[in-house]
């Protein structure tokens, strides 16, 4: 009698674990494709268990492992990524080349975030000029510390005539200031250039990633692999996922809600900005530079009410004057014109949309400084 009690127990127990779980994967479901959370949604892919993603190299931390393959499932978009045998988001591409190329360097913005290759702003370039654009953008957090070290590191090694360096004011200040990550503590090996004896000093956050033993990093891979078993297969797990994320980034740091990076950095984080820039003109040597200046659709409305950001203009002003080779094209005067923000950007996760990237090489194709980057700095349009 009581052993029959017991199974009776067990099994209502266990038909309520599943009645929960399924309530909760149904939610999670409508809220996800319903675009009330903008969290990823499943894609039903069995993972390779080869990161697509990951703090990959010693020197920039954020890479793509080479020629591997990520299936991006959102309730705004559903793309395949595939990068070559560098590493890169891209065609494949050789070392040595006999005409001019462009290297792009940037974070999510530059490696087209939720976008088909061919939708990307480099791709559009590319397409319009017959001139090959090589992506060296990657998502993450990637700041300007850091594509400044894959610039040194790996993209100087190919044959190239000018630099596009996709800045967004959103989150590059916060993305190099070593206060904005101690006060978001997490593992993430990252280098960062802090404020030491009068200088900037590199350093690492999560510095003994790359002592680890072999054997520990496997397993470490490992579990990630099964851990993207259950986002590729459930919506519950995407949310989850978000939510952690959500509750790491906001207001931290000095960010609040109403951050834009257009108007709120700090003296600090502009110097530092600074120092970095003035080491990136260093190791281009006599190449233009063209810093396409990014707006989010948040900057946007701070600018409609506020009016231009003087600080901004005024750092972009000293860095002009300071380094001859470097220029600034600030996309926010076209796009707070445009009474169409809501198509430019994904709502689900606030990156552009096909039509914000093509809105953006629109303005870009027709400026002076694009012309000037592809005659390698000269007076006077190339097309």
């Amino acid at each position: 009698m009581a052993l029959s009690k017991i199974r009776a127990l067990l099994k209502n127990l266990l038909l309520s674990v599943a009645v929960f779980v399924v309530s909760f994967e149904l939610l999670a479901m409508a809220v996800i494709e319903t675009k009330l959370i903008p969290a990823d949604a499943p894609s039903y892919e069995w993972p390779t268990f080869v990161p697509f993603w990951d703090q990959l190299d010693e020197k920039f931390s954020n890479w793509h492992s080479p020629n591997a393959r990520y299936v991006h499932v959102n309730s705004c978009y559903n793309v395949t990524y595939r990068s070559n045998g560098h590493g890169m988001r891209d065609r494949d591409r050789t070392i040595e080349a006999e005409g001019d190329r462009i290297v792009l360097l940037g974070d999510s913005f530059a490696e087209g975030y939720g976008l088909a290759r061919a939708d990307r702003l480099s791709d559009r370039l590319e397409e319009k000029t017959s001139i090959p654009h090589l992506n060296f953008g990657v998502s993450g957090n990637f700041g300007p510390t850091q594509y400044l070290l894959l610039y040194q590191t790996l993209a100087r090694e190919f044959d190239h005539a000018g630099i596009l360096v996709q800045l967004l004011p959103d989150n590059d200040f916060t993305d190099d200031d070593p206060t904005f990550w101690r006060d978001n503590p997490r593992d993430w090996y990252r280098p960062l250039f802090y404020e030491r004896n009068g200088a900037f000093e590199l350093d690492y956050i999560d510095k003994d990633k790359f002592n680890t033993p072999k054997s520990r990093n496997d397993r470490r891979e490992f579990m990630k692999g099964l851990r993207t078993i259950h986002r590729n297969y459930t919506y519950t797990s995407n949310l989850i996922a978000y939510i952690q994320v959500l509750f790491e980034d906001q207001n931290t740091a000095g960010r609040t809600a109403s951050y834009s990076g257009y108007y709120d950095f700090t003296d600090r984080q502009a110097a530092r900005f600074e120092f970095v820039v003035g080491e990136l003109v260093k190791s281009a040597g006599d190449k233009t530079l063209l810093f396409v200046v990014t707006p989010r659709e948040s900057d946007i409305h701070r600018f409609r009410e506020t009016g231009p950001p003087q600080r901004f203009n005024a750092l972009l002003d000293r860095l002009k004057a300071s380094h001859p080779t470097v220029r600034f094209l600030d996309l926010m005067p076209a796009f707070s014109k445009r009474e169409d923000l809501d198509a430019l950007y994904n709502d689900c996760d606030g990156h552009w949309t096909p039509v914000g990237a093509a809105a953006a090489a629109e303005v870009v194709l027709r400026h002076p400084y694009y012309d000037s980057l592809l005659s390698g700095g000269a007076d006077g349009p190339r097309r």
